[in-house]
């Protein structure tokens, strides 16, 4: 059963369908509330919706498996401990919280937004409501800051995260450095609908692990190209995953690049080589043939000269000599920017 945390004014009700048990699935329901003036919530993966809330959104949501009730005046306004619904779902019960009046520290906050104006000219919706309906992740807030950190940590199992702040950090960009989120430099932005669950495969993130913030991993998508040792010829992409690493020890692995953290990489011309890849934080098996090759330059961008990050994998266990490091386009290699 779940309750309402707080005195709260649902806006919209979003119906759609779970994976449950395999081969089967089952519906759920993304409920999106107002907690303040520019504050919301969500809470996702209801299967059951409360009777209060279920009277006022059945009509629109009877019709489709995936649709959407929403009214940002007429809100459905629910006081702390009244029942939203039920989960039974094996999907684990998913809570956020975003502040429209708030942009995290992205170098380019605005190219992780749909295109506001473009999606209100022609519809009754402001600006400020679609950014309500439709958040960018770049309002994203800590939503157990919301709460008692006690009780919240006893509930959610955070008690593992090493140091503050509980949530870990959004948004890690760095001006300058290669420390954090790249964006495909092939996009268009702002990108359509925004950067959201539907694309973020395609994104590359630079950054401190969730748990332990000392440690460092690439987090990647399904689009960096993988290819043979030589860096010649593409044999792959790269399997989506987190790609954790130890950090250089002085000095040898300074001046061959090595290992290096993301946030001492600079812009220049320089390659810098990743080994001895693990998929989890913690000492574990190696990534077998694996290394990671990263390089961050200036380069033009439709005439404009901007950050670009350059990233391969190739299939090799020990980096190659920082003279054959070569970093050839073509499709040898990811192109990522964010400025």
């Amino acid at each position: 059963t779940i309750l309402a945390p707080g005195s709260i004014k649902i806006i919209s009700v979003s119906k759609h369908l779970d994976s449950h048990t395999p081969g089967t699935t089952i519906t759920a329901y993304k409920l999106n509330f107002k907690v303040c003036n520019s504050t919301y919530f969500y809470i996702d993966h209801i299967n059951t919706l409360a009777s209060d809330i279920d009277n006022v959104v059945k009509s629109t949501l009877a019709s489709c498996s995936n649709c959407s009730w929403y009214n940002l005046v007429n809100t459905i306004d629910l006081n702390s401990g009244d029942k939203l619904g039920s989960s039974i779902s094996t999907h684990s019960l998913d809570i956020g919280a975003y502040d429209i009046n708030f942009a995290a520290a992205y170098i380019t906050p605005s190219h992780f937004e749909p295109d506001y104006a473009a999606m209100s000219a022609g519809t009754p919706n402001s600006v400020a409501d679609l950014k309500a309906l439709y958040p960018s992740i770049s309002y994203k807030k800590c939503a157990l800051d919301y709460f008692d950190k006690a009780s919240v940590k006893a509930i959610l199992g955070y008690s593992t995260r090493t140091a503050a702040p509980l949530c870990g950090d959004f948004a890690q960009d760095i001006a300058g450095r290669a420390t954090g989120t790249w964006l495909p430099i092939s996009w268009s932005y702002p990108v359509a609908g925004g950067v959201g669950n539907g694309n973020e495969m395609q994104t590359l993130n630079l950054s401190h692990d969730s748990i332990n913030p000392t440690l460092l991993a690439f987090s990647i998508g399904d689009n960096i190209p993988l290819t043979d040792a030589a860096g010649v010829n593409v044999t792959g992409t790269l399997p989506s995953n987190d790609y954790h690493f130890d950090n250089y020890s002085a000095p040898t692995s300074i001046w061959d690049f090595e290992n290096w953290r993301f946030q001492d990489i600079p812009v220049g011309n320089e390659v810098y080589c990743y080994r001895n890849l693990r998929n989890t934080p913690w000492a574990g098996s190696l990534v077998a043939n694996r290394i990671i090759l990263l390089q961050m330059r200036l380069q033009l961008v439709n005439g404009v000269s901007k950050n670009v990050l350059r990233i391969q994998a190739r299939e090799a266990t020990t980096c190659p000599p920082v003279s054959h490091r070569n970093m050839n386009g073509g499709g040898l290699t990811g192109e990522f920017l964010r400025d």
